[in-house]
């Protein structure tokens, strides 16, 4: 039973969040979107993203499976995952029940809080496997065979696939760690490194074949960020404490659709202060007491090596995660911009803040293990910690998600789109990020595309003005000029049939009355009306 407490202690905790969402519906986030329909053949069909795997792999189980359940088993594991996986490092170096606690960290802090609202699943994907990454590179670092190197090499490669942007920090992460082993290990290991160091990029390129020339192709998503991406998604400041602390607590995601633990907690910033002592105290004992002291990482040239480049990494990856969000640190991401290859597909630095969390659940229960021998009750504080932190985390985060399913209406336009397999959709209100009512009014990714099972035409535009202008496509401009009355839907009959539209859906979201030129119109026929939404067909 001791055996398995870890797990069902992570188990428990996860259960505790995700308990309420367990009943019929969808968990509508604002970046994941599921739909009761399989689109098998669009992601066969269009896809050359480096999840195209992950993608498959859905849509197979879904023959299983409904979409829903797979839906709420992603959301389980990302909030599962990271606490598991951190405790398996940590115990290379770190007693039972500190392991615990620092998957504990791993799992409840304001960065998974934030990202899991968002829906950012990918991003929270590649976090929880992270640890499991250093761990098989500690392990090949301590005994470097073929067995340890392959487990290393295929996790390594796979990476893009589980999280596109995680394989970018936990590259430069690598890196910069087998550099600081090699500069406290003897010379005969740099020989070592480099033979596997050859296979390991020969792994990495035959795996990931399948989506790297698409991608970094001149007219490939690459190519597609700028600086505008940036500063479109900076890290949000504290309105009192300012970016910089709003960092190091591990808040500052761009987006502000929901309540956040601190909103509610005006002592908040007390917990910061306490796990940068326990983070500060940790390194000092590690590398500045004497050898006789019994510590973490003692005897284990990988092990030290990970606590010092934790230490290496920390300011520079918290000036990272500020970004251009201050005048200090917004030329250095212009810089990396311009020099550092890859840097660009990062588009926004507060992913980095990851890392700051992945530092905590290390430092603190190393710190807390040395200080424990001082004072006995350490352990019971710092367990409470990630709980305070995040304590509206528990019961669907604390009620501001529910399980809902689409309106009934929607269900049956499908049906009726359905029955000519050459139907187009024009999707309105135009808006990517609309607010749905029927997601518990949340702000969300536009589900047209996904929901319905024929060819749509939607709006994927960001509220941003620094992104303003490279949403302009032709579709954007039409739009604007019917809301703005500069046309009329009949003087753009030529186009929406050149574009093989057949049919056009007015959700009833809010502002949808906006989109009165439609009643105007004399090419439309008026085929299916409910209380939530209006389906017109063309008639040419």
């Amino acid at each position: 039973m001791k055996k398995y407490l870890p797990c069902l202690i992570f188990a428990v905790i996860t259960l505790a969040i995700m308990f309420p969402l367990y009943q019929s519906g969808f968990v509508f986030l604002l970046d994941m979107i599921f739909t009761p329909h399989s689109n098998f053949n669009n992601y066969i069909n269009s896809g050359t993203s480096s999840d195209l795997p992950i993608k498959i792999l859905i849509e197979l189980f879904s023959f299983i499976l409904p979409l829903e359940i797979i839906q709420k088993i992603i959301l389980s594991l990302v909030l599962f995952l990271p606490g598991l996986l951190m405790y398996k490092l940590t115990k290379l170096f770190l007693p039972e029940k500190w392991a615990i606690l620092s998957g504990i960290f791993y799992m409840l802090n304001p960065f998974v809080y934030e990202r899991f609202l968002a829906g950012h699943w990918y991003v929270l994907l590649g976090y929880a496997f992270f640890p499991l990454l250093v761990k098989l590179f500690l392990e090949f670092l301590e005994k470097s065979n073929n067995k340890n190197f392959l487990k290393f090499a295929f996790l390594f490669s796979v990476f893009p696939i589980l999280s596109l942007h995680w394989a970018y920090i936990s590259t430069g992460f690598l890196l910069i760690l087998a550099t600081v082993y090699l500069f406290l290990s003897p010379a005969k290991e740099i020989k070592k490194l480099a033979k596997y160091s050859i296979l390991l990029i020969l792994s990495f390129l035959i795996i990931n074949s399948f989506w790297l020339l698409n991608f970094f192709s001149p007219s490939g998503n690459y190519y597609k960020f700028s600086l505008n991406d940036f500063a479109a998604f900076t890290t949000k400041a504290d309105p009192n404490f300012g970016v910089l602390f709003n960092v190091l607590s591990l808040y500052g995601f761009w987006g502000s659709d929901f309540f956040l633990p601190k909103d509610f907690s005006p002592y908040w910033w007390i917990l910061t202060l306490i796990i940068l002592f326990f983070s500060i105290y940790g390194i000092y004992k590690l590398f500045f007491v004497n050898k006789e002291a019994k510590l973490p990482c003692r005897g284990s040239l990988a092990s030290k090596s990970l606590a010092l480049t934790l230490f290496i990494i920390f300011i520079p990856t918290v000036l990272l995660s500020i970004g251009y969000s201050s005048e200090i640190t917004k030329p250095i991401i212009n810089f990396l911009y311009e020099f550092l290859p890859g840097f660009k597909g990062l588009r926004e630095t507060e992913k980095l803040v990851g890392l700051i969390a992945f530092s905590y659940a290390i430092l603190v229960p190393i710190g807390g293990f040395v200080y424990a021998k001082k004072q006995k009750y350490i352990f019971a504080l710092l367990i409470l910690i990630p709980f305070l932190s995040t304590w509206t985390i528990f019961w669907g985060f604390n009620r501001q998600l529910q399980s809902n399913d689409y309106p009934k209406s929607w269900y049956q336009t499908n049906q009726i789109l359905k029955e000519d397999e050459n139907n187009k959709l024009l999707f309105l209100p135009w808006h990517g990020y609309p607010n749905v009512p029927f997601a518990n009014n949340a702000i969300i990714s536009n589900p047209a595309s996904k929901f319905f099972q024929i060819e749509v035409i939607a709006s994927k535009s960001i509220d941003s003005v620094y992104l303003l202008e490279l949403d302009q496509g032709i579709w954007d401009k039409k739009i604007l000029a019917l809301l703005h009355g500069l046309e009329t839907l009949d003087e753009n009959t030529e186009f929406l049939q050149s574009e093989n539209i057949t049919h056009i859906m007015l959700a009833k979201f809010p502002n949808w009355e906006r989109y009165g030129f439609l009643e105007e119109s004399n090419k439309l026929q008026k085929t299916f009306e409910t209380n939530d939404l209006v389906l017109y067909k063309i008639n040419y």
